[in-house]
């Protein structure tokens, strides 16, 4: 019998070492922070450029109209019976002074004299100025006629395909314009009117006063119209010097935002042209242009940079686009505004 013996050489099952397992990566910090301000970069020089070629971007500063009390003649503030910020109504007495120089009732008479010889050349400067407003009115009403019918005869042919669509557009474009002109004129007529009446009633008051008896030269100075009362400069008791302001009111209802657009601006900007208006709180509004002045204006200090030439702006007045925005825009009396227009849009 055959002896068995187990064989010594090497095994045919070999033991199998595990793959590794694959690593994770790391998130690489730092080129996500690269890649971001990378971005941020790229969108701040695209917003430039889109503001510097696409916008004209000019400073503005929100107004509204007021009225300067002072007086041709030195006086004595007697008593002061409003505060400033106060809102008066028409015929509210604000203050009651004396005249220095008005001491005897001859002088008074002689001041009586002299008001009626005022009255009556403003008296005959109003009746002018409405003549020529009438004429003015006139002129508009005619030329708003005559591009009716162009724009209606410009509607016909464009139906027919003489005319382009955009003959129509810009025959409209200066209908509006002449409308818008000549509503204009009709308020101012409407002012001049309202004034020669106040004229005439005071002319019919003048006539009819007489010199009190006692008379101390005691005067009081009443509201002119609704408003509110701005810088009062003066103290009880005070005297306040011919020429200086004694104090300010304001009317809110006209609040507006006049710009300062630069001469080569010129072409961008036209009445009814609607501007973009960014306010200091980060608000932002639509605005339009009521008007542009004929002549250029200075700066004001605060958009005029010392180190520079002084320059000069084509000056235009922006109203609210929508009546509800007006009593936004009056919590930014005297603060600056940023307008914007777009060149091609």
């Amino acid at each position: 019998m055959k002896e068995f013996t187990f064989s010594s050489g090497n095994a045919a099952i070999r033991q199998l070492k595990e793959l590794p397992k694959p690593k994770k990566k790391k998130l690489n910090t730092d080129r996500i922070l690269f890649l971001a301000l990378l971005a941020i970069i790229l969108i701040y020089v695209l917003v430039k450029l889109y503001q510097g070629i696409a916008l004209i971007q000019v400073d503005g500063m929100v107004t509204m109209d007021k009225l300067s009390v002072n007086f041709s003649e030195d006086i004595r503030i007697l008593d002061i019976n409003i505060r400033e910020g106060a809102d008066i109504s028409h015929g509210d007495t604000l203050f009651t002074y004396r005249n220095q120089y008005f001491e005897n009732d001859a002088t008074y008479f002689s001041m009586q004299v002299s008001n009626q010889e005022r009255i009556n050349r403003d008296r005959r400067q109003i009746e002018m100025d409405i003549r020529q407003k009438e004429a003015e009115r006139d002129y508009h009403l005619q030329t708003v006629e005559m591009l009716t019918n162009e724009s209606n005869e410009t509607a016909r042919l464009v139906a027919l395909a003489v005319y382009s669509k955009t003959t129509y557009e810009q025959a409209n474009q200066r209908l509006r314009r002449a409308e818008i002109d000549l509503r204009k004129t009709e308020k101012e007529l409407l002012i001049l009117k309202q004034e020669r009446e106040k004229i005439l009633l005071s002319e019919s008051s003048n006539i009819n006063q007489s010199i009190p008896d006692g008379f101390q030269n005691t005067r009081v100075y009443k509201a002119p119209f609704n408003g509110i009362v701005g810088q009062i400069s003066v103290q009880e008791n005070e005297i306040s010097y011919k020429a200086n302001e004694v104090l300010t009111i304001h009317q809110p209802k006209k609040t507006k935002i006049q710009a300062y657009f630069p001469q080569s601006a010129i072409d961008y900007i036209s009445i009814g042209e609607t501007v973009e208006l960014s306010f200091p709180n980060g608000e932002t509004h639509q605005g339009v242009i009521e008007q542009y002045y004929i002549a250029t204006y200075e700066l004001p200090d605060e958009f005029q940079k010392s180190y520079e030439p002084t320059e000069r702006g084509i000056l235009v007045d922006i109203l609210p686009f929508k009546n509800s925005d007006d009593n936004d825009w009056k919590k930014f009396y005297k603060m600056s505004v940023t307008v914007s227009v777009g060149r091609f849009f």
